[in-house]
């Protein structure tokens, strides 16, 4: 019999696919960051990704027991987690059943999940927060990642698409957003728009010094407030017991997080829940994910 038991957790990610064996002590082993499109070859990139994790766990995993394979996806998905409806940066997944076409590969179970779950898992376990009551997370990196989390269940929706916080709509903004909509709040606070807002407004600084740099402008004062609206919106909508912040706008150097606390107290309803915020961050890690999603599967299959 194995000493341990592992879980092959997945980062799909749009530039690169981080991978690792997780095993039941939450210890990586065997970590990879591949370029995805590396991967993700052919006409089927679906089966292209199913013979790579074939030799990866052939030659990584050999005599080891792995108990469940878990990809995270920056994608909407169906329900019941099996079918990517849209994922605009993985190319060969979008309208796919990705659960079964993986899972004629593998004997173990296959288990698909959003990416910013899998980092809401993570964030449960660095933190030690209890997986109860009304827990949100909110990562700010391209787009804006969201989980709500209801009584230890995060919450899908009727379709699978719940935690859409990126695509609260913005009044009177007609800019057409990735998804198809006009004038999506992540169009206007996301990562994406900060670039856009350096190469127009502060073209001598690199982004990654954005805030470091010039952090005390108007402009960036502004985009901190309107970045602080979604996020207090669901707080005022949900009353949620613990806050996660996370994503890679707010691991920028120099990013203020003090700054954005204060709009978010400001715009929340008084007295609650705007005196009783209890908002921790993410670290905010590469391998946070492959780590979620082996927590995920551990919750999941009850191992």
């Amino acid at each position: 019999m194995a000493e341990h038991t592992y879980v092959l957790g997945i980062d799909i990610g749009g530039t690169n696919i981080r991978m690792g064996l997780v095993d039941e002590n939450n210890e990586l082993s065997e970590y990879l960051k591949v370029p995805q499109e590396s991967i993700l070859t052919g006409e089927d990139t679906l089966e292209s990704l199913a013979v790579y994790l074939e030799g990866y766990l052939a030659e990584r995993a050999k005599g080891k027991d792995v108990i469940a394979i878990v990809a995270g996806i920056p994608a909407a998905m169906s329900r019941d987690r099996s079918t990517v409806l849209n994922a605009p940066n993985i190319r060969g997944f979008s309208g796919k059943n990705v659960q079964a076409a993986l899972q004629s590969h593998f004997s173990c179970p296959v288990l698909l999940e959003r990416d910013a779950t899998m980092l809401f898992y993570y964030d449960l376990y660095q933190h030690n927060i209890p997986h109860k009551d009304i827990i949100i997370g909110c990562y700010i990196g391209t787009g804006i990642g969201n989980v709500i989390s209801v009584d230890g269940k995060p919450l899908v929706g009727n379709d699978g698409s719940a935690g859409e916080l990126g695509h609260i709509p913005v009044w009177d903004k007609t800019d057409i957003c990735n998804c198809g909509n006009e004038g999506c709040m992540e169009s206007h606070v996301g990562g994406k728009y900060l670039v856009e807002l350096q190469k127009t407004t502060f073209p001598d600084v690199d982004i990654h010094d954005l805030f470091a740099e010039r952090g005390d402008a108007p402009e960036l004062d502004r985009y901190v407030e309107h970045l602080s609206l979604p996020i207090t919106t669901e707080i005022n909508i949900l009353n949620p017991a613990v806050i996660i912040l996370g994503g890679g706008v707010l691991s920028m150097p120099g990013f203020p997080k003090e700054r954005l606390e204060k709009y978010i107290y400001k715009h929340s309803r008084k007295p609650f829940p705007a005196d009783n915020l209890h908002i921790v961050y993410s670290d905010n890690g590469g391998e946070n994910g492959i780590y979620g999603s082996a927590l995920y599967a551990r919750d999941i299959l009850g191992k």
